[in-house]
């Protein structure tokens, strides 16, 4: 497989999994660490994303993590849009990565993931 210079994260976020506290990180912080980790993972990759996309039903990317969640990452090739994998980032409060979980290239897509119970 050839290296890309550059892939896209679709993104959603799940419901949040743990009581809430006091948070100072950013959704979007945690999403760019998701990111890199999940890239940083796949064989042949550089760890550098240049696109994410969130999708439009998780809102709010940049307000304060009050609580633990999950990103149902899809990777994509930015030019034929294939995903090259998909995998499940579990983050705490403080946008820091604590597993990630290879989910089957035949799964359903992130949006559809975020909406199921997990």
């Amino acid at each position: 497989m050839n290296k890309l210079k550059s892939l896209s994260l679709a993104v959603a976020l799940a419901a949040a999994t743990a009581p809430a506290a006091a948070g100072t990180s950013t959704e979007r912080g945690a999403l760019e660490a998701c990111a890199t980790a999940a890239v940083a993972e796949l064989p042949g990759f550089s760890p550098e994303v240049s696109t994410l996309q969130l999708d439009s039903a998780s809102a709010g990317a940049d307000r304060k993590l009050e609580r633990n969640g999950v990103f149902h990452l899809d990777v994509r090739d930015p030019e034929s849009r294939d995903v090259l994998a998909r995998v499940d980032c579990h983050f705490n409060r403080r946008a820091e990565v604590r597993r990630l979980v290879s989910v089957p290239l035949s799964a359903d897509d992130a949006e559809s993931r975020a909406v199921k119970p997990f």
